[in-house]
């Protein structure tokens, strides 16, 4: 039996209203011991640090810089970016989370593309995207140790990701690490009027980790 199926409990830690619902960012663990230390402010953006027995869990939530290729089509853009370090062996599941929640009839479809996984929610107004990098982003970070084991290469490719997509937001299940490893993984999220060309393809190719990393301030 996965270790995912037990029920989770739920912390939400960020949201962000747009014209067709709210945008939550957040996730899902078994511990009942969780800290919440913050937010703390970095350059672009501010960040929030979760304590719990067996992960320190970094989100910095900011706002992404326009770019004159896509500003003109966006109205608004926003960004995650989670940073889990494991602080002991223990198998103890935890699942990341971003997805858009509404009271409106909204239609949603997947909008994936060149080392993208998104979805799209929209109605005869607007458009929103949230999106992520596909496995084989993931597999080749890992490749290089760069904020995923390559232990976890084998794991990922084109069709194999630790993210799935549902009909409302994305959901990522850490793999299992060890004590010492880390698992970093980006959310980026933007809207803009249902008229402007698709604005989801530059949302993970356009804006791999390690340039977020460098926009936030991390190193």
């Amino acid at each position: 039996m996965s270790m995912y199926k037990k029920q989770l409990n739920t912390i939400i830690l960020h949201r962000f209203p747009t014209p067709l619902g709210t945008v939550s960012c957040g996730f899902k663990a078994d511990s009942a011991v969780v800290e919440v230390l913050g937010p703390y402010n970095q350059p672009n953006g501010y960040c929030t640090l979760t304590i719990m027995p067996n992960y320190k869990v970094e989100s910095i939530n900011f706002k992404l810089p326009a770019g004159d290729d896509y500003k003109e089509h966006n109205t608004a853009s926003h960004g995650w970016l989670w940073r889990i370090e494991k602080l002991t062996d223990v198998v103890d599941p935890v699942e990341l989370y971003c997805k858009i929640s509404t009271q409106r009839k909204i239609n949603y479809g997947a909008a994936c593309g060149e080392a993208l996984d998104a979805i799209e929610a929209y109605d005869d107004e607007w458009s929103l995207n949230i999106g992520t990098e596909d496995g084989e982003a993931m597999r080749n970070r890992g490749m290089n140790s760069d904020g995923m084991p390559e232990r976890l290469k084998d794991q990922l490719d084109f069709h194999k990701s630790f993210t799935i997509l549902k009909r409302t937001g994305l959901y990522t299940k850490v793999p299992h690490l060890n004590k010492g490893e880390h698992f970093h993984i980006h959310y980026l999220m933007a809207y803009g009027k249902r008229s402007a060309e698709d604005i989801s393809t530059w949302l993970a190719v356009d804006t791999p980790k390690r340039k977020l990393e460098n926009w936030v301030g991390v190193w």
